[in-house]
C-alpha cells in the first residue's frame, strides 16, 4: 500500500485428467466443477496444457504451471525489476532460480477457496492477533470463477497451510509409488484427502504448498520479457491481458478471459493484487547479495541474487514501515505484486511492487499458490 494511495474500501475425490475428455460421475460430460459450462472447452484445454492439475473437494481442479517453463533449462537467470518505475524497483538486478516451481494457472478463485475450507476449515490470524477460523465466501464480487478477494496475507498463507495438512494426512494414508522407484512416497493420492494428476503421468514428490517468493512470481508473470507487460508495451497490450481501472468497469473479472502470458499464466496483470511471501522492504532490491551463476573464473556479469524470499532478518529495520507511527499488529508489510481492476494501467506493469499489513482485507486483493516439489 503506498501512502499516496487510497485504498478500495465432503465427498469422495476423484482425479480429473488433464486431457479433452474430462467427465466427472453424475454430471453432464465436459462439466467442470468451479467453471460455467460454456467454460468447459477452454477449462479442459487449461488443464489439458497443465504441468500438474491438484484435485480440490468436489473435483474442483488446481492446475498449475512450472517455472521456469517446462522447455527452459535450469538454472534460470532473468532480469528483475525496472529503471522506469518508483524507486523501489530498482536496481534492476539479476535473479537466479535454480530449482522449478509451479505456479497456479490462475489466481484462486472462489470455487476453489470455497472448495477448501468448506471441507478442511482452516485456521487465520485476525485483525488483533488472535485465531479465527477462515471465512467460506469472504469475497464481494460474486462468482465461482472470479477470484477470490478480501482475504488478507494470513488467510492466503493458512489456506496454503490447509492443502499442505492434507497432502501429509495422504501420505500418512497410503500412496501409489513404482515399487522400482525412488523407496520414499511418489505423490499420487489414494486417499481421500488430496490428489495430484502430472502432466505425464508419473508420481513425483511434493514438499508443499506455500506463496511465491516475489523473484518467483515476476519470474511467472514476466515468462521471459523484458516489457513492461509480459503482453508488450502500452496500455493497449495491457488490454489483451489484464484488467484494469479503464476497462474493468470497478469490478473482478472471471479468471482467464483475457490472453495467458507465454508461459501459460492467466490475469498476472491486473484483476487482484497477488499475495507474495516476502517482508515488505522498499530498499530489497539494493540489498540483495550476489551469488555466482557458473564455475570458476566467471565474470561479474555472471553475478546474480539467489531468487528466495525476503524475510524479516533481511529487511531489518526497513521492515518496519511505519503508517502514522502504528505498530503493525500482526507482523511486518507483504508484498503484492500485479495490479488490480482498482488501479492504473502503469501500476499493473510486471515490475511493479506494492505492500499491505498483513491482516489486511481488501477488494482487490487475492493470491496465487505455489506447489514446490520434492524431496
Amino acid at each position: 500500500m503506498r501512502l499516496d494511495e487510497e485504498p478500495p474500501s465432503t465427498g469422495v475425490n476423484r482425479v480429473i485428467e488433464a486431457s479433452s475428455t474430462t467427465v466427472i460421475p453424475g454430471l453432464s460430460p465436459g462439466f467442470i466443477p468451479g467453471f460455467g459450462p460454456d467454460r468447459a472447452a477452454f477449462i479442459r484445454q487449461v488443464l489439458a496444457d497443465a504441468d500438474v492439475v491438484v484435485e480440490l473437494p468436489g473435483g474442483v481442479p488446481l492446475p498449475f504451471r512450472r517455472v521456469p517453463h517446462r522447455d527452459v533449462s535450469l538454472p534460470y537467470v532473468f532480469q528483475m525489476g525496472s529503471r522506469d518505475g518508483f524507486a523501489d524497483e530498482e536496481p534492476v538486478h539479476r535473479v537466479v532460480l535454480r530449482e522449478a516451481v509451479y505456479l497456479a494457472v490462475f489466481p484462486v478463485t472462489q470455487a476453489q477457496w470455497r472448495s477448501v475450507v468448506e471441507a478442511w476449515g482452516g485456521t487465520t490470524v485476525g485483525s488483533e492477533g488472535n485465531p479465527e477460523p477462515l471465512k467460506e465466501d469472504p469475497s464481494r464480487f460474486k462468482g465461482d470463477d472470479r477470484p477470490a478477494e478480501m482475504v488478507s496475507w494470513h488467510d492466503a498463507a493458512a489456506w496454503c497451510g490447509v492443502l499442505e495438512s492434507r497432502l501429509r494426512l495422504g501420505l500418512q494414508s497410503g500412496l501409489e509409488s513404482d515399487p522400482h522407484a525412488d523407496p520414499r512416497p511418489a505423490l499420487k493420492m489414494v486417499s481421500s484427502h488430496l490428489r495430484v494428476q502430472w502432466r505425464d503421468g508419473v508420481s513425483r514428490r511434493i514438499s508443499g504448498f506455500r506463496l511465491p517468493s516475489e523473484s518467483e512470481w515476476e519470474c511467472g508473470c514476466r515468462a521471459g520479457t523484458r516489457t513492461a507487460f509480459s503482453s508488450g508495451d502500452g496500455e493497449s497490450a495491457l488490454r489483451a491481458a489484464g484488467w484494469f481501472d479503464r476497462n474493468s468497469g470497478h469490478e473482478t473479472h472471471a479468471v482467464g478471459e483475457l490472453r495467458a502470458n507465454g508461459w501459460g499464466l492467466y490475469d498476472v496483470h491486473g484483476n487482484v493484487w497477488e499475495w507474495c511471501a516476502d517482508v515488505w522492504d522498499g530498499r530489497a532490491y539494493g540489498k540483495r547479495a550476489p551469488e555466482v551463476v557458473g564455475g570458476p573464473g566467471v565474470e561479474a556479469t555472471d553475478l546474480a541474487c539467489p531468487g528466495r524470499d525476503w524475510t524479516l532478518g533481511d529487511a531489518g529495520a526497513d521492515a518496519q514501515y511505519w503508517e502514522e507511527g502504528q505498530r503493525p499488529r500482526t507482523g511486518p508489510g507483504r508484498v503484492t505484486r500485479g495490479g488490480s481492476w482498482f488501479v492504473t494501467a502503469w501500476r499493473c506493469r510486471s515490475a511493479i511492487r506494492d505492500w499491505w499489513w498483513p491482516d489486511n482485507r481488501n477488494w482487490d486483493t487475492g493470491f496465487r499458490p505455489c506447489l514446490v516439489p520434492g524431496p
